[in-house]
């Protein structure tokens, strides 16, 4: 059992506590809508990985151009909830599913990971029947290719009953080169 690391949070609330002396207030959502500004059409589903910052390679300026959904991997199935509350929020024009290489999800072993889990549960103080929300579990593991991963993805999110019909034609599938900085359309 590791021990809990209150240095991080430390740390983490010293660098806020700086960063609110130069803060510049964000528009509420109702001030965005009265407004006119147009704004949240688009929906990046991408990695949790923190060198992938889609503002940046994407050249984003104004942060009501675009919402994001981060889960390891990249993956469509664990984003598909976000997808539909915010589609249903705010009527969602675009979708880009963004992978990129060297992404640690290609490193995952799902069955390692739930034997941890099953053994963790079952050493709880109240042990409860937790086995079959582990199976269900999915952590987001690549198998082969990026490009192939990011093209199921977007199989996966057209093919859904449970995304708006129009909406399915403006989902597309990008992979970012961490070396290059490059945006390849694969999907």
């Amino acid at each position: 059992m590791t021990s809990p690391n209150p240095a991080a949070l430390t740390t983490l609330l010293e660098r806020n506590a700086a960063y609110a002396k130069t803060h510049t207030p964000i528009l509420t959502n109702a001030e965005i809508k009265a407004s006119g500004i147009l704004a949240y059409k688009t929906l990046i589903i991408t990695c949790t990985d923190g060198r992938i910052r889609p503002e940046k390679f994407l050249g984003i300026e104004n942060p009501h151009e675009f919402l994001i959904s981060r889960n390891s991997g990249a993956r469509a199935r664990p984003a598909l909830a976000n997808l539909l509350a915010l589609d249903d929020l705010v009527g969602l024009e675009t979708v880009l599913v963004i992978g990129h290489t060297d992404c640690g999800a290609h490193n995952f072993d799902e069955d390692a990971i739930k034997e941890r889990l099953s053994e963790r549960a079952s050493k709880a103080p109240a042990p409860s029947d937790s086995r079959r929300e582990i199976e269900a579990l999915e952590f987001g593991k690549i198998e082969g290719s990026i490009e192939q991963s990011v093209q199921g993805d977007v199989n996966f999110l057209k093919e859904s009953p449970l995304v708006r019909g129009e909406l399915k034609g403006s989902i597309f599938g990008l992979v970012f080169d961490i070396h290059s900085g490059e945006l390849v359309k694969v999907a």
